[in-house]
């Protein structure tokens, strides 16, 4: 069994709103504690079933221009703050004694947003990744 902390970072391309005559995007973070149960940790591959519960923050940002230095500026629009769990499966690779690699598979679940012209259900979605873990194993 593994007991940690984890989080995300995580931003989209821009895309044009017609409300906001300019282009949006999402960007925004979370993080909280994560319960891992692992089957034969010991092994070089095993698996392990991680679930995330934690808050994060979403921002609704415009696109407002390009000045002559090619600088982008941005404007906050909208926040919203969520919580969520994620439930996943990871396949796992012990690399170092400090050090493991997962190749992992995850469905976050959140409340809904509420930030005009989004989905309420926009971060709620399947993940796929990998991951490095450091600690004592």
């Amino acid at each position: 069994m593994a007991l940690g902390f984890a989080g995300a970072g995580f931003i989209n391309s821009y895309e044009y709103n017609q409300a906001l005559n300019r282009d949006v995007s999402l960007a925004g973070g979370y993080g909280g504690i994560f319960a891992e149960p692992i089957l034969f940790p010991n092994s070089i591959i095993h698996v392990s079933f991680p679930v995330l519960f934690g808050i994060g923050g979403v921002a609704y940002t415009s696109f407002l221009n390009e000045d002559d230095n090619y600088q982008q500026d941005n404007q906050v629009e909208e926040t919203s703050v969520f919580l969520l769990i994620e439930p996943g499966v990871e396949l796992e690779f012990n690399i170092l004694k400090f050090m493991r690699m997962a190749a992992y598979f995850s469905y976050r679940f959140t409340n809904d947003l509420d930030i005009t012209n989004v989905r309420p259900d926009a971060l709620t979605n399947y993940n796929i990744g990998v991951r490095f873990k450091f600690g004592k194993f």
